[in-house]
C-alpha cells in the first residue's frame, strides 16, 4: 500500500505507516519516486516470498527465529503433510484447520507464495513426490 496524499505533516506521515501503509509520498510528488518505490516494494515482495519458499520446500533454516509468517507457512504446510493421503482435504478443510477463513488462508499464502491455497497444497504434494522421486527407487505410481 503507497499513501499518496496532500497531508504532509510527520503526524499525518506516521499515522499512514501505522496504519499499514508501506510507503507514504505527500503532492506534489515526483513519478519517477513513485516509479521507483513500486519496484522497490514488489522486489522485496518477491524476495520474502522466495524466501519463504526455500524454507519450506527446501529445508533452510530461518535466519529470524520468531518469523510469524514463516512460522505460519510451516504450519500450514505440516497440515498438509499429515492430511495429504486424505482424498477429501481440501483448501475449506485446511482454513478450518487453521482457524481462518478460506478467503483470508488465500489472502495470506498468496502474499507469502504467491500462490492461493489450492495450489500451494498441490506444489506441497509435488514437491514431496519430487523429492521421493530422486531420493528412493520408487515408480511414479507408487509415489502418486
Amino acid at each position: 500500500i503507497i499513501m499518496l496524499t496532500a497531508k504532509s505533516s510527520i503526524t499525518d506521515q506516521i499515522n499512514g505507516i501505522k496504519c499499514g501503509a508501506d510507503a507514504y509520498i505527500c503532492k506534489p510528488f515526483n513519478s519517477e519516486e513513485l516509479q521507483v518505490r513500486v519496484e522497490k516494494l514488489l522486489e522485496i515482495r518477491k524476495l520474502l516470498k522466495e524466501k519463504y519458499l526455500r524454507i519450506v520446500f527446501k529445508g533452510e533454516k530461518n535466519s529470524m527465529s520468531n518469523d510469524i509468517n514463516s512460522d505460519f507457512l510451516q504450519q500450514v504446510t505440516n497440515i498438509i503433510y499429515r492430511d495429504m493421503k486424505n482424498a477429501e482435504f481440501s483448501s475449506k478443510k485446511l482454513a478450518d484447520e487453521m482457524a481462518i477463513s478460506i478467503s483470508q488462508l488465500n489472502k495470506k499464502l498468496n502474499a507469502l507464495t504467491g500462490f492461493p491455497a489450492s495450489t500451494y497444497i498441490l506444489q506441497v504434494k509435488l514437491e514431496l513426490a519430487k523429492k521421493i522421486l530422486s531420493t528412493y527407487d520408487r515408480s511414479i505410481g507408487e509415489v502418486a
